[in-house]
């Protein structure tokens, strides 16, 4: 429960701008143009603006193609040589965070209960709602009642 309404909070904040790189979890109109974009070349990817990881797997085939270096990110160099251009500027919504959030919190399933636990040998309640948002770069009070 604690989760879920923290995850609530965070998906009513703003954007969060500045990233380097298109990378799984990025959605949007510019995802959808290099998906366009790499299907055109023939790569097997629908232009559906969601960068999943047939989105991932279409970039790597297209940087090794390429001379450039292999990660399945979109950065800079990947990006212009895909479209010719200029990156634009990348910002991640609440949505990314959000879903980052939740696919982390995941891995700790059956983690056991550990009175005052913060790492993954074992939790409490407020030391795995802190781990797991701080793993997404979001930091919170060490105690239930501060969270």
């Amino acid at each position: 429960m604690r989760i879920f309404v923290l995850t609530m909070v965070l998906m009513c904040g703003a954007s969060i701008a500045g990233a380097s790189a298109f990378r799984i979890g990025d959605q949007g109109s510019d995802v959808a143009e290099i998906q366009g974009r790499l299907a055109s070349l023939g790569y097997d990817v629908a232009a559906d603006g969601d960068f999943g990881p047939a989105t991932a797997e279409a970039v790597k085939a297209f940087q090794s193609a390429h001379g450039l270096e292999v990660d399945g990110l979109v950065g800079s160099a990947t990006y212009s040589a895909l479209l010719g251009k200029g990156m634009p500027e990348v910002s991640r919504g609440t949505n990314y965070i959000s879903r980052r959030i939740i696919s982390d919190s995941m891995q700790y399933l059956g983690v056991p209960y550990v009175f005052g636990g913060t790492s993954p040998s074992g939790f409490d309640c407020s030391g795995y709602v802190r781990f797991v948002f701080a793993n997404a770069g979001i930091y919170l009070p060490r105690m239930a009642d501060e969270q």
